[in-house]
Parts: C-alpha cells; structure tokens; sequence
C-alpha cells in the first residue's frame, strides 16, 4: 500500500521554549536501565541510603536533556554512523576482535569516531542509551576537565581514559569506573564502563563486574595497547574521509534520515537553527513524523507526503522500508515538481542507496 499526498499548512512561529512534540524521545527509565539497573532491583537493597543513591543517579541522567533545544533528531533519539569503505571498516572491525582477543576480561566495545559510530557488539537498544550517555555526558565533561587542567598549566588531569584513574602513576587508586547495566545479552547484568580515548576516536570497553574492582595494572595494560594502533587507525580513517568528500550542501535545504531497525540517523538539520523561519519548519517535520506514525497505525508502510507552508517553504516526507526521510526546503516560488527534483537530489547524494524510493 502507497500513499502520497500534499498538504497546506499555516505556520504560526512561537518561540522555541513553547515547542511541544506528541512523538516522545526515549523516555528517561531507558537511561536508567542501561546506567543503573532495573527499577525492580531496588526492592532487594535493604538499605534506605542505597535506594535513595540509585533514584538520585537515575534522576539525574535525565537532567542533561534541554527541552528548549528538542527538535525532530530528539524524537528518534538515533545513532550517528560513520561512513566508511569496506577496508576502512573491516580494519576496525579487526581492531576491535584484537582487542577483545587480548583482554579477555572484556565482553563487549563499541568505537566512536568524532561522535559517530564506527562498530558495536551490542543491541541497538543498549547502543542507543550507551551513546547518548557517553556523547551527551561522559565525553563533555572530560573535554571540559582537560581544558581546565591545561588552563591552569597541570598535566595531572590529562588522561585519555575518559572513565578511569586521572593518572597512571598514582600510588593510591580508587576505582571510579561508572556501572552499566546491559539488559539487551544474553545475560543481563552489570559491566564496568571503560572509556578511551585517542583525538577523535574513541573505544568503549564492557567487562562484567565483580567484587574486586578493576587494578591500575589494567589501565596500563590497556593504555600501552590501545594507544599507538588507535593513533594508526585515525589516520586511515582520516585517509579516507579525506579521499572522499561530502558533496557541497545547498544553503537553503535540510534533511533528516532515521531507520527504524538500526536506530541509524543522519542530518543536516542543526546547522542553521535559531531564527523563527527554521524553527517553524523543525516544528513541521515533527508534525509530518506524527502524520507518518498514524499512517504506519492503520498499516500503510510506504508514503510520501509535501507539506507547502504559508511561508511558501516546504517540507517533504518519505517512508518506506522502515526507514524515514524529511526534506525542509526554504526556497520560495517552487513548482511540485521541482520540490520533487530537489527531494531527489538529495536522495541520490546523501543517502547513496541506504533508503529505497517510495
């Protein structure tokens, strides 16, 4: 079953703090599954004091989202995947095996490179909470903790464990690795989260917990090993980014990809928010996703829809294969069919055969 249609809508701008979206983000108990645990297992701590820690720790996770700044990309709560070749990939892809093969303690990874995934070993699921905690929370603050380490001339901070010791030569350590909860295996259970993290590329590392807490030795082990192969492997990615650049945008076009059974996003979307044109049609592409869930609700699978707005901007939707893609066009004076030409373009060259045309 195919549906398309064309829609007129009156855009009335508000500003950004009033935005209200009925399509929710993943909603903050996810968080706290993967960093915490369960909320059942609170009923087995005796401990007033303990329970009280672990709902403050899960209250907490939700803070760092802005609800000032949600737009369409906070609705899909998706991952950002990096492009790559099939050498490129297949090196990382053995980099990791090499690195599990190793140190057998370690059960699952997962390689970002410049907030993009690269490999993962878990669920989407796991995947989707493990991300957003590492590039939302953990990487910032261990930017912002370097930059005042180097602002006031210490080198005692400048660690490239994102999660561990702040140094390796300490004589005294406490293990201040956070806990993660991965519910999505096998067997579900808690890890140690391991961050690592050389320029741009990053490796997270899971092993399971247990009473003893994770040695200093560990960490230089780990450091002596990952440092100079992760410092080979950014240069060829960097190698090919190089080799093969994205293809100029035009200035007044945006997109937003998202596929439903991998969580995979892709965007142009925040480059140019701020001003009230923009931001109506962020609140249009929220309103064609809503338009999109009903239709997939009375079982069709596959549509396309053009929004014309009173700005006489538009914004196209296209589903399909359980993959989505919106097109905010700020153009004015177009036909139908050149804002059909325009959706196509962008197709071709940004999505390169990762969607399928309704």
């Amino acid at each position: 079953m195919f549906w398309r249609a064309m829609i007129t809508w009156e855009a009335t701008w508000r500003p950004p703090c009033t935005k209200q979206f009925s399509s929710k983000p993943t909603p903050p108990h996810a968080s706290s599954l993967v960093l915490f645990s369960p909320f059942w297992t609170l009923r087995t701590e005796t401990r007033l004091s303990s329970r009280r820690s672990s709902m403050t720790s899960s209250n907490g996770t939700s803070l760092d989202l802005r609800l000032a700044e949600c737009d369409i990309l906070n609705v899909f709560d998706g991952v950002q995947f990096l492009p790559l070749d099939r050498t490129t990939f297949l090196r990382s892809q053995c980099f990791v095996n090499l690195v599990e093969a190793t140190f057998p303690t370690v059960s699952h990874s997962l390689l970002l490179y410049d907030s993009n995934l690269v490999w993962s070993g878990l669920n989407p699921e796991d995947v989707q909470v493990v991300y957003r905690y590492v590039c939302n929370s953990l990487l910032p603050k261990h930017l912002k903790a370097n930059y005042l380490a180097k602002s006031a001339g210490s080198n005692a901070r400048l660690s490239r464990f994102v999660t561990g010791p702040d140094c390796l030569v300490d004589m005294v350590y406490s293990d201040k690795t956070p806990k993660v909860y991965l519910d999505k295996i096998q067997r579900p259970g808690f890890f140690h989260l391991i961050v690592y993290k050389v320029q741009d590329l990053v490796i997270c590392l899971f092993l399971p917990k247990n009473k003893d807490p994770l040695r200093l030795e560990l960490y230089r082990q780990l450091d002596a090993f990952l440092y100079e192969r992760m410092s080979e492997l950014i240069t060829e990615i960097k190698s090919y980014k190089k080799s093969t650049p994205e293809p100029p945008e035009a200035p007044d076009t945006r997109y937003v990809y998202f596929n439903t059974m991998n969580l995979a996003t892709k965007d142009s979307l925040r480059e140019r928010k701020g001003n009230p044109s923009s931001d109506a049609l962020v609140r249009a592409l929220v309103r064609l996703h809503n338009h999109n869930v009903n239709l997939s609700k009375e079982g069709c699978l596959s549509s396309e829809t053009f929004m014309r707005m009173s700005t006489d901007h538009w914004v196209i939707g296209r589903m399909s294969n359980f993959r989505q893609f919106y097109i905010a066009v700020e153009r004015k004076k177009l036909s139908l069919q050149e804002v059909d030409d325009v959706a196509k373009r962008i197709c071709e060259n940004k999505l390169k055969g990762i969607f399928f045309h309704v």
